[in-house]
C-alpha cells in the first residue's frame, strides 16, 4: 500500500511501484558499472603484476648473462696473461698467436656489450659472437695442453695406432 500526493492510502495497480522494465534495466545498468570497475581493478592488479614480473625476469636474465661475460673475459684474461708471462707455453707460435688473437677479440666483444639498453646494438648476436669465440678459445687451450701433455689430442700413438689401457 502507498500513499498518493493528497496523502490518502491507494492500492491502484500502477501506483506506487516500479515498473518491470525500469527495474530490469536498474539492474542491467548496475551489472554493467560492476564489470566496468572490476574489469579496471583487474587490469591494473595485472599490470603491476606483470611490472613486477617482467623487471624480475629482466634483473635475472641480466644477472646471468654478466656472469656469462665476466667468465669468458676472465678466461681469456688469465690465457693471454699465462702466455705473456710464460706458464702457458703452447705447441707452436702460430697457435699462440691465434690465441692471443682470440682473448683480444673476446675482450673487445665483451667492451663493446651495453650495460643498459640501446636499440642500436644487436645483444643476441653480440652474445653469440661472444660465446663462439670463448668456446673456440677453450677448445684450443684444450687441445694445445693435451698435445703438449700426451703428444696427441686424439689418444694415437704417433705411428697411428689407438692407446691401450
Amino acid at each position: 500500500m502507498t500513499m498518493n500526493i493528497e496523502g490518502k492510502n491507494s492500492c491502484g495497480p500502477d501506483e506506487g511501484l516500479l515498473d518491470l522494465d525500469d527495474l530490469l534495466e536498474t539492474a542491467n545498468l548496475s551489472e554493467g558499472k560492476i564489470f566496468e570497475e572490476g574489469f579496471g581493478q583487474g587490469l591494473e592488479e595485472g599490470l603491476k603484476q606483470g611490472r613486477l614480473e617482467s623487471w624480475t625476469v629482466g634483473l635475472t636474465q641480466g644477472v646471468n648473462v654478466g656472469l656469462e661475460l665476466g667468465d669468458a673475459m676472465g678466461f681469456s684474461e688469465e690465457v693471454a696473461n699465462s702466455i705473456a708471462s710464460g706458464t702457458l707455453k703452447l705447441m707452436s707460435v702460430q697457435e699462440e698467436s691465434r690465441i692471443k688473437k682470440l682473448c683480444e677479440e673476446i675482450s673487445d666483444l665483451v667492451k663493446k656489450f651495453p650495460t643498459c639498453n640501446v636499440n642500436e646494438v644487436d645483444l643476441v648476436r653480440l652474445l653469440e659472437d661472444i660465446r663462439a669465440k670463448d668456446n673456440l678459445l677453450r677448445e684450443s687451450v684444450t687441445k694445445n695442453l693435451a698435445k703438449k701433455l700426451d703428444g696427441d689430442t686424439h689418444g694415437l700413438k704417433g705411428d697411428g695406432q689407438k692407446y691401450s689401457l
